[in-house]
């Protein structure tokens, strides 16, 4: 039954993780058409480059994404040399890949016109954290069937 449960709840993460996409891409497909729309994306990406994507702030966020990356290869690493979890590997490159795109995201040039760009990094960022959740649910149910996973 504990198995069914988190299944379930890694399908609804997966379906969150697509939903949270779906605000900015409305958002940026409505720059095009309502100018209401525009007014407001253009006050908020004035407001998120003062308040929260600051510079120094976009370089934390890219030094957690870094840790993260590093988080996933030694993952990565261990579960292929203990062959302990087989089932982790999936979401940890997934994970991998996820913080590849984040940080290319942020420095790419072309992506930063885009009248959208901090819902998009905004939406990435919380997809990140959900993958992170299910990762962890991933390493507790392998442990409350296993003796441990680190052993």
């Amino acid at each position: 039954m504990k198995n069914f449960k988190t299944t379930v709840l890694k399908i609804v993460i997966s379906i969150l993780q697509i939903l949270i996409l779906v605000p900015p891409l409305l958002l940026q497909y409505l720059s095009d058409r309502k100018m209401g729309v525009m007014r407001y994306l253009i006050f908020k990406k004035d407001a998120f480059s003062k308040e929260i994507f600051t510079p120094s702030f976009t370089f934390t966020y890219v030094g957690l994404l870094f840790l993260g990356i590093a988080f996933c290869i030694i993952f990565l690493i261990y579960s292929y040399t203990k062959r302990k979890n087989n089932s982790l590997i999936k979401p940890i490159i997934i994970l991998l890949l996820y913080n590849l795109f984040c940080i290319v995201y942020i420095f790419y040039y072309k992506f930063q016109i885009l009248i959208s760009y901090h819902f998009f990094l905004i939406a990435i960022l919380i997809i990140i954290f959900l993958q992170y959740i299910k990762i962890i649910f991933i390493i507790l149910n392998y442990s409350s069937t296993r003796k441990s996973f680190f052993n």
